[in-house]
């Protein structure tokens, strides 16, 4: 490898040295910055809406309910039967799914 500046003695390999203990220092930097960004302290409920013989339902009305604050998140499943509920807090949450035609379900 090519050394672009040598020292007094001509050692370029302490400079290389340093380069990559500053690379791996940065790279450790990033790391530990980024993975903070993760820990947002909420969830995702998501599931498939699916009728007794395995078919998805889409449209289905859906309703995830904290049971502590009784907060309430109405959707509707898509066209593939599933339903996502993002930056929920934690808690102990209902899900309820119903489309006319079919019987409720709850899961609690």
């Amino acid at each position: 490898m090519p050394c672009l500046t040598q020292s007094m003695s001509g050692d370029c390999t302490a400079r290389f040295r340093y380069t990559v203990k500053g690379i791996a220092l940065c790279a450790l930097l990033i790391v530990a910055a980024t993975s903070g960004l993760a820990q947002l302290g909420t969830g995702t409920i998501t599931g498939t809406v699916t009728d007794p013989g395995g078919l998805v339902v889409p449209g289905a009305a859906v309703s995830v309910r904290n049971t502590d604050t009784g907060i309430e998140h109405p959707l509707k499943t898509n066209e593939a039967g599933i339903y996502v509920v993002p930056c929920l807090q934690p808690g102990y949450y209902d899900v309820t799914a119903s489309k006319e035609g079919f019987a409720s379900v709850k899961v609690a």
